[in-house]
């Protein structure tokens, strides 16, 4: 059976309802607890700490966002707020509509030319130069803006219907909230800008991760610092319903493909290393 350890540890953790909501809900507010201490730790002039918080904020997206988009934390429509709630925590309201939309297509066409990680404008630079790709992919919003809109055409020929049909109540609810967070906290705007923009710099390196290296295939095994299970990549295209808490603790003694280091290495120096191709 197809990762069947998986499967065990989440239908082991399910028999009480209650502890996958729970146990992500004390991570979260760890997590949050943290983050909140770096924006204090910035503006009392200890700016060291914003190279901290990217992962804080990465990390706290996995769980609240990726996990809340397959519905895998409370497994009900509850996990719909959860999500669009891990967008306004850090005020960006609309993340969690946006990103439940493009990563369902993501993972209906991995590796394709309608994956919009991968459309065909980011394979045909990559080939003519990688490592222009990648200095383009460190550009922050641009790598962004071209997985959008750069494949936009194509997707509205050839999708049949939309993956997901993107909820503007919950956008509207989640933008009161992060007006109301910001009014509260009263936070540096140039902590809550440069935190996304490092946040968005390591979801990056984590793609490549997840879909890049020698062999033919759809996805990675790997490691990444505060991942809360997402290294365990293969087994969550295989089984996306499964919480990062079961793919954390499954992740803990595999053995890994890779890691960021070596994939940013690699990707600049190994014309052998590439994007995995369906």
């Amino acid at each position: 059976m197809a990762y069947s350890l998986e499967k065990k540890w989440e239908a082991r953790l399910r028999r009480k309802s209650w502890l996958i909501p729970l146990l992500s809900l004390l991570a979260l507010s760890l997590l949050y607890s943290a983050w909140l201490f770096c924006l204090w730790a910035f503006e009392a002039g200890y700016w060291g700490f914003l190279f901290l918080s990217p992962f804080i904020t990465h990390a706290q997206m996995i769980i609240m966002v990726h996990d809340g988009s397959h519905r895998a934390i409370t497994k009900s429509k509850f996990d719909d707020w959860i999500m669009n709630l891990g967008g306004a925590l850090f005020f960006i309201p609309f993340y969690g509509e946006l990103f439940r939309y493009f990563h369902f297509i993501h993972h209906s066409y991995t590796n394709q030319s309608l994956d919009p990680l991968w459309p065909q404008e980011k394979e045909k630079l990559f080939n003519w130069n990688r490592q222009l790709f990648v200095l383009s992919e460190m550009i922050p919003i641009l790598s962004t803006l071209i997985a959008l809109f750069m494949g936009r055409s194509q997707r509205r020929e050839k999708l049949k219907r939309p993956p997901y049909r993107i909820n503007y109540f919950r956008i509207v609810v989640s933008t009161i909230i992060s007006i109301a967070l910001a009014a509260w906290l009263q936070a540096s705007a140039w902590f809550v800008i440069l935190n996304l923009l490092g946040a968005s710099l390591l979801a990056k390196v984590r793609n490549w991760c997840e879909h890049t290296g020698f062999e033919d295939k759809e996805s990675n095994t790997y490691w990444f610092p505060l991942g809360m299970g997402v290294g365990n990549h293969a087994a969550h295209h295989d089984q996306p319903q499964i919480s990062w808490l079961s793919h954390m603790i499954c992740l803990w003694n595999k053995p890994r493909d890779t890691h960021p280091l070596k994939t940013l290495w690699r990707m600049f120096i190994d014309p052998h290393w590439k994007h995995y191709k369906a």
